[in-house]
């Protein structure tokens, strides 16, 4: 009887079928929170009677309220340029 010099491979298995991911339930948002009554100083109140001359209301406004969130008075003026324009 000849012998064989090759045998056959054993069969790989079939990787097994994932399911299909559960989907998790919609994570609720914070609620915001709100602003305490910040009032600005007298001096950034001077500051944007004077800046106001030659801007919006809008950008008057937007500013203003940057303010009273923290912002300095430069980094209020990018964002409300950007924002609203002069």
């Amino acid at each position: 009887m000849p012998a064989y010099k090759y045998k056959s491979k054993p069969m790989k298995k079939k990787p097994a079928k994932k399911k299909p991911a559960k989907r998790k339930p919609a994570k609720k948002k914070p609620a915001k929170k709100k602003l305490k009554a910040v009032r600005l100083t007298k001096a950034q109140e001077a500051k944007l009677s004077k800046h106001g001359g030659h801007h919006s209301a809008k950008h008057m406004a937007m500013m203003r309220r940057e303010m009273k969130k923290g912002k300095s008075f430069g980094a209020a003026h990018k964002i409300a340029k950007k924002a609203v324009g002069k």
